[in-house]
């Protein structure tokens, strides 16, 4: 599955028969998973492979875990959960943004 557009929510119902990679995740879209009720209790993880070319984002909630492939390089930071307004959990991506230090003229 790839993010072809510039928004857009991939809905995942059955996380345990999903065997996709997901690819060009970006700032505007979205991993809903509806089963995944979210809550106190809901974690978030994120482990990236030691190329640092894709990584595993891990959901769980009790006995629930949804685990879904990225290819890509991303850090554990970037990610947010929040619901997704009937009953599941919505994933996130925030940019990635360098600052660079602000330059300044010298005194004469």
């Amino acid at each position: 599955m790839s993010f072809e557009g510039p928004t857009g929510t991939l809905w995942i119902n059955r996380p345990s028969i999903f065997t996709g990679k997901v690819a060009n995740f970006g700032a505007q879209e979205s991993i809903g998973l509806p089963f995944m009720p979210f809550n106190a209790h809901t974690t978030l993880g994120f482990s990236e492979n030691a190329s640092h070319t894709s990584g595993t984002l891990t959901i769980k909630d009790g006995t629930l875990v949804a685990k879904v492939a990225l290819l890509g390089n991303y850090i554990a930071e970037s990610f947010a959960m929040q619901a997704d307004g009937h009953g599941g959990t919505l994933i996130t991506e925030a940019p990635q943004t360098t600052q660079q230090p602000l330059l300044t003229q010298p005194h004469a």
